[in-house]
């Protein structure tokens, strides 16, 4: 009789393990089959299809699968429905116990909110749960991620103090990891921070310190580049024009792949850099430089910050 019930258990053991990786296959194939849909309108049905099979099937962890596509789908086409799919699958990851997928959804919101809808409010609100969540599954990288993200959007509400407490929180978190870079990018947050409030000692202390650490990290010199135009206008503001022009020396002569908004910024800094030297060719020539690319950008569909 024992032998019979083990024998009943191990065949509904079995049923069970072979019905979930059904689920799964069948799950994947729908939305395979969706994706290789050239109609945007068949690719939606295609991805109805497969919820109303995770549905029907009581499969949230597929839901939030479907979900979580269609919100990165409509990322930038339509960010409201991109957040109402990334929360339902925010939702439905929970349903199913996977708390890791869950959050990457809610940070998904937070960037969303950030990024497409400019409301950098909303986006702490999600960004500290992304934080509170992160904590819980004591994910240490990701959560240096997201207390990185926070320092920059409290920043960009005025809150400086708490940007700050982030921003260090973040370096420290980092440092726990062995990631110079990120340690280096929370440095460069940290220089931001003090830069917004006009201490601009304090910002190229903590700028070369960045700096510093992204050369021995090896990071990609086009991130120095962008620090450099930065410190430029640093210096600039302090008086303090000779070392503001060892860094447009430093930038000038760089053979590297540069980022059109880097680029932008050089022109801008370089002309601001002239005129306080009272160099009125130079400052006119970068003034000129800035004022033409700023409008082939333009032209380009680009976004030009002025």
């Amino acid at each position: 009789m024992k032998r019979i019930s083990l024998m009943i258990m191990l065949v509904c053991c079995i049923t069970t393990y072979a019905t979930a990786q059904t689920k799964e296959e069948t799950l994947r194939k729908y939305i395979k089959e969706a994706q290789e849909e050239k109609a945007d309108a068949d690719y939606i049905k295609g991805m109805l299809k497969a919820d109303s099979f995770a549905k029907a099937e009581h499969f949230p962890a597929g839901r939030g699968e479907v979900s979580n596509v269609l919100g990165g789908y409509y990322f930038t086409i339509d960010p409201d429905k991109s957040i109402q799919y990334l929360l339902k699958a925010h939702e439905y990851y929970l349903e199913a116990g996977n708390k890791a997928k869950a959050t990457v959804s809610l940070q998904n919101v937070a960037f969303a909110f950030n990024d497409l809808k400019k409301d950098p409010q909303t986006a702490l609100k999600y960004t500290l749960q992304s934080i509170a969540a992160r904590t819980e599954l004591n994910d240490t990288q990701e959560l240096a991620s997201m207390t990185k993200y926070a320092a920059m959007l409290y920043g960009k509400l005025g809150n400086f103090k708490e940007s700050k407490r982030y921003a260090i929180m973040a370096i420290n978190l980092y440092g726990m990891t062995e990631n110079p870079m990120g340690v280096a990018a929370s440095y460069r947050d940290l220089a931001n921070v003090y830069d917004h409030e006009k201490k601009y000692d304090s910002s190229i202390f903590i700028y070369v310190k960045a700096k510093n650490t992204w050369q021995r990290a090896k990071g990609e010199r086009s991130t120095i580049y962008e620090w450099n135009n930065a410190m430029m206008d640093l210096y600039v503001n302090l008086g303090d024009l000779q070392k503001a022009e060892a860094l447009y020396h430093e930038n000038d002569t760089a053979s590297i792949k540069i980022y059109y908004t880097s680029r932008l910024h050089f022109y801008k800094s370089s002309a601001a850099l002239f005129k306080k030297k009272k160099e009125k060719t130079l400052a006119k020539e970068y003034k000129m430089k800035y004022a033409n690319f700023s409008d082939s950008l333009k032209k380009e569909g680009k976004h030009v910050d002025e």
